[in-house]
């Protein structure tokens, strides 16, 4: 393995009890292409419209996303239908045949679950997923794994962009993958 595709999402969320009626659901999904030797390539994020759900005053705290994000931000928004072939475009260019096929990562698990429940489990391939979550925490031999910010300090990596969007976290867990990984 020489290349791995970092992705974060970032879902709807609640203080507390998910209302009556709503869903958590992926509204940002970001990437990031990490290649041995040669660090992160290029990182962005894509903007997934809620179906199911709202943004909540929370939700939008927590990570800037809020209804008025889909207007500013409108060259980075598609559908889930679309986001797919996107995923595949974005991996082709990198030599992939496609997403499915292509050696992928996350921070944690909740990531690779939430996009089973976007796409299906049928359009992932978990034995191409790493953790890097745990990784990380066995790389250092540590008893417990961190949080993103809190791996970012133990390495004396700088938070870049804003925590908790898409392409910013994927970047900043790129970072961290070249060290858990020695690349």
């Amino acid at each position: 393995m020489d290349k791995l595709l970092i992705i974060d999402v970032e879902s709807t969320c609640w203080q507390g009890k998910i209302p009556a009626g709503m869903t958590s659901e992926v509204i940002e999904l970001g990437y990031a292409m990490l290649q041995k030797g040669e660090g992160v390539l290029e990182w962005g994020s894509f903007l997934i419209p809620p179906e199911r759900s709202e943004i909540s005053p929370f939700c939008t705290e927590l990570t800037t996303i809020s209804a008025q994000t889909f207007v500013d931000e409108a060259d980075k928004v598609v559908s889930r239908q679309d986001l797919l072939s996107k995923l595949d475009a974005l991996v082709g260019k990198h030599g992939w045949l496609s997403f499915k096929s292509c050696t992928w990562a996350s921070w944690g698990d909740y990531d690779f679950k939430m996009l089973c429940k976007t796409f299906g489990e049928h359009q992932l391939n978990k034995d191409h997923h790493i953790n890097i979550k745990k990784q990380h925490a066995a790389f250092r031999g540590l008893p417990k794994a961190l949080g993103m910010g809190q791996a970012l300090n133990l390495e004396g990596l700088v938070l870049h962009g804003t925590h908790h969007r898409g392409g910013d976290d994927a970047y900043n867990i790129a970072q961290i993958a070249r060290k858990a990984l020695d690349w």
